[in-house]
């Protein structure tokens, strides 16, 4: 099970990236990158949705990748989830913060 639940994440950050490059250019209502410092210019917009939507599906292809070796579970997956959203989030609002200098 958590093989598929790895690519069933991998397919939603792959919609949503792809929803969001030819669509309206609004994040997904599903996933997308939503803070104060990233909506205060559009320059911040685009680049945060751009690094969210791109580092989500590296690390989520990596988990995918991992789990067709080890076969990880879900609850082990859907730690992995939270700490790479938490290093890409952390790692979007340095760069956001650098925008200003």
């Amino acid at each position: 099970m958590g093989t598929e639940f790895a690519v069933l994440i991998l397919i939603i950050f792959i919609g949503a990236a792809i929803y969001y490059r030819f669509g309206s250019k609004k994040p997904s209502a599903i996933v997308g990158y939503r803070t104060p410092q990233s909506r205060s210019t559009p320059e911040k917009w685009r680049a945060s949705q751009n690094w969210f939507y791109l580092w989500g599906i590296i690390c989520q292809a990596v988990v995918v990748t991992v789990n067709l070796v080890m076969h990880l579970s879900i609850l082990v997956n859907a730690i992995i989830l939270v700490v790479y959203l938490l290093v890409i989030s952390f790692f979007i609002e340095s760069n956001l913060r650098k925008m200003d200098h």
